[in-house]
């Protein structure tokens, strides 16, 4: 698996990541599959089969995951599966609710792809987002949260007292309430060549400071965006 940006946690899946940049023999074995082109992410399995670029849909069904939910009715729709929607969703299924949390990508949201959480209360160490995100995903499941991943939410509908929920595999499940947990994104410029820049050249903060570990002082940083009309370069 080369770059892959989608992580399915639930798939329970092995999984070997090679970075091209920096693997000489993963890179040369990507553009052989890829007529030339260094295509990212390409995935490998077992079998010898690929997916170049897949959706979230199209690696799901690959992996196995069910796109559809076991009940059609729930006391409690949460549409993200980040911090804030595991969380609610762990109190409300303690409570007794039937609990439904949809996901159109991976558990824990933009957590979930941070190195190294240490600000987060009880991991004084720190602890990775990935493994942070697989905790609460099994905190949930304990008492009875249901999952579903790799689907968007395409339509919330009022229908009397109920919520409606459709998704993009056309199901539609049913739930006294609905609580919207999908989290930030990030703006974007919307230029050519963009994407392929993200984490090498182009990147987000939500703060622009940062504070020296050799002087403990805290710094003020501006960003700058060049580039040409054909885009990002």
């Amino acid at each position: 698996m080369a770059g892959s940006r989608s992580n399915f946690s639930g798939a329970a899946r092995p999984l070997q990541r090679v970075d091209i940049d920096e693997d000489e023999e993963g890179r040369n074995r990507v553009q052989a599959l890829n007529d030339g082109k260094q295509i990212i992410p390409t995935i490998i399995f077992d079998d010898g089969s690929i997916l170049v670029e897949p959706s979230n849909a199209e690696l799901a069904a690959r992996l196995g995951i069910s796109p559809k939910a076991k009940r059609e009715y729930y006391d409690l729709v949460i549409v993200g599966s980040g911090p804030a929607g595991l969380t609610t969703a762990l109190y409300a299924a303690r409570e007794g609710m039937e609990t439904l949390v949809i996901e159109k990508g991976g558990i824990g949201g933009q957590a979930r792809v941070t190195e190294c959480i240490d600000n987060y209360p009880g991991f004084a160490e720190g602890i990775g987002g990935s493994q942070l995100a697989e905790q609460m995903q099994a905190h949930a499941e304990r008492f009875g949260v249901e999952i579903l991943l790799a689907q968007t939410v395409t339509g919330i509908m009022t229908d009397g007292d109920y919520k409606m929920i459709a998704t993009e595999s056309g199901d539609e499940y049913c739930s006294n309430a609905v609580l919207l947990a999908h989290g930030t994104r990030y703006r974007r410029l919307g230029v050519p060549g963009e994407e392929d820049l993200i984490g090498a050249g182009i990147h987000f903060c939500a703060l622009a400071t940062v504070r020296s570990t050799r002087t403990g002082k805290w710094s003020w940083w501006a960003a700058e965006i060049t580039g040409s009309k054909r885009g990002c370069s």
